[in-house]
């Protein structure tokens, strides 16, 4: 039995794709899913691959005195055990079956030292469950010395991309391995929408609020959307899909494409997804495929795009959208725009036009590079 954890729900359809990839890996493992919004997963009918099992009670909702006893208790003896207490309450009938505990949140560690990752790790060890960082990318800036203990207690480590795992391997980690992201396996669902983008060729444009948290100047990331958009309009007869791929209160795609939208108000070549809250990634990655170029914000959508030979552009902010796109094209730069070293508004246009050029060239490249790209993933089966 296998279990995934570090699951925040599927309204982000990153994590949901990860979640469907990662059982069709193992069909003939019993899958449980530890989730923290199991009602989003029972949404997008994930109750029909794997068993969904809800965290328990998690620390936000707990007193003023639980948390100032369990700040002395952590000060005390440097455990975060009276933090998560209960979290993995519903687990309980499950310990003995669990081989391997996977923990699906790949990026987790990029963002900042993670107490709940720490303390699932351990507690998994505690109970002779071997543990998995699957998928994941860590930019070197953040591994300190108690990262750095916490991931040699990693039964196994899955690199998604060479820069994470030349990192890991730096600080002679000896249980990593290189592989690429399981999300690359990811099927289509073929839907039809009541407005149809693609009677022409149409460019999908993905923007996310998280990229614009990372930039260094307000509105800069728009106004580059901005300046692409209207260059497509001017110069292409092509269509334009918004396409928003992660739907989370206060980190919401449609949001943001919305927003970009309104600088566009009658024009009839740009089409939104007026149900986007309703699809799940398979539809969303059909959507994608279906596009002669993608400019992507979120990882999982480029990864959607990468899958199906669509020629893409990443505005990224991390080492994930680098090191993927670096090992898919044979370390040839271009194909990602850095969010923080963003500084002109034109930016994304000019590394847009040399690739869109060249789109052609891009899909067969990509047609020849992915059988051999997907066969990294048997490193680990």
């Amino acid at each position: 039995m296998i279990l995934l954890y570090m699951h925040g729900g599927s309204n982000n359809h990153g994590c949901e794709a990860i979640v469907r990839s990662t059982a069709a890996l193992y069909p003939d493992k019993k899958i449980i899913l530890l989730s923290s919004r199991p009602k989003q997963d029972l949404t997008f009918g994930l109750d029909k691959i794997v068993e969904i099992v809800g965290t328990g009670e998690t620390f936000a909702n707990k007193s003023r005195l639980h948390h100032l006893i369990a700040w002395l208790f952590r000060k005390i003896t440097r455990s975060n055990f009276l933090y998560y207490k209960g979290f993995n309450k519903n687990l309980k009938s499950f310990l003995k079956k669990i081989d391997y505990a996977f923990s699906i949140g790949g990026d987790n560690y990029f963002y900042t030292i993670n107490d709940l990752l720490e303390y699932q790790n351990e507690y998994f060890n505690k109970h002779k469950i071997k543990t998995v960082l699957w998928g994941c990318s860590i930019d070197e800036e953040v591994i300190n010395k108690r990262v750095l203990k916490d991931l040699k207690k990693y039964h196994l480590i899955t690199a998604r991309e060479s820069y994470t795992f030349k990192t890991l391997k730096g600080l002679h980690l000896d249980n990593v391995v290189r592989t690429i992201d399981s999300a690359f396996f990811l099927d289509i669902k073929k839907i039809d929408l009541s407005e149809d983008p693609f009677k022409k060729p149409t460019i999908g444009i993905n923007v996310s609020p998280l990229i614009m948290k990372y930039a260094n100047a307000d509105n800069i990331v728009l106004k580059n959307y901005q300046l692409l958009i209207d260059w497509i309009l001017k110069n292409t007869g092509d269509n334009i899909l918004l396409i928003p791929h992660v739907m989370i209160s206060g980190n919401d795609d449609s949001e943001t494409s919305q927003l970009l939208k309104s600088y566009f108000k009658d024009e009839k070549r740009i089409f939104s997804l007026e149900n986007s809250h309703e699809l799940d990634c398979l539809e969303l990655k059909y959507l994608i495929g279906k596009c002669e170029f993608l400019i992507a914000a979120r990882t999982h959508a480029s990864i959607a795009a990468y899958s199906q030979f669509v020629p893409t552009l990443v505005l990224g902010y991390s080492v994930k959208s680098r090191g993927i796109a670096k090992d898919l094209f044979d370390n040839k730069s271009g194909y990602v725009v850095s969010t923080q070293q963003l500084t002109k508004n034109d930016e994304l246009l000019n590394a847009f036009l040399p690739l869109f050029y060249k789109r052609a060239s891009i899909r067969r490249l990509l047609i020849e590079r992915m059988p051999t790209y997907l066969q990294d993933i048997y490193l680990i089966k």
